[in-house]
């Protein structure tokens, strides 16, 4: 009574289309291993009633490049990504990769230019 999901044959596909979505793949997987362990410990400082400021919030995000939680973090995300990007299915693959994978990124690069602009705007102070 289990669902079963078949693993598409490679060559179905052109090459860019493969390309894009192993980069789409890399980048999602990247920033979602940066930014849970960044807001867990963000809402884990609110919670306690302690004030992190943004340059706390930002070097901790890099240290954690460095760390094996990051790299445990984003084999997991991206093998997960990897597999829903296998699927045979077209429903699954959308559902499961194209959309999060899209969003996670677009929301990655919100976050980068956000953080981008205020720290310029800071430097004119």
């Amino acid at each position: 009574m289990g669902a079963n999901v078949e693993l598409r044959v490679e060559g179905d596909e052109n090459r860019v289309s493969n390309y894009f979505a192993a980069l789409l793949n890399a980048v999602a997987s990247l920033v979602l291993a940066l930014l849970i362990p960044a807001f867990v410990v963000l809402f884990r400082d609110v919670a306690a009633e302690h004030a992190p400021g943004l340059t706390v919030a930002v070097s901790g995000m890099l240290e954690s490049l460095f760390s094996l939680r990051f790299g445990i973090l984003f084999l997991l995300f991206f093998s997960c990504f990897y597999l829903a990007r296998r699927s045979s299915k077209p429903g699954l693959r959308i559902l499961l990769f194209w959309i999060p994978a899209s969003v996670v990124t677009a929301l990655g690069f919100a976050v980068w230019a956000g953080l981008r602009y205020w720290m310029l705007q800071m430097q004119r102070f």
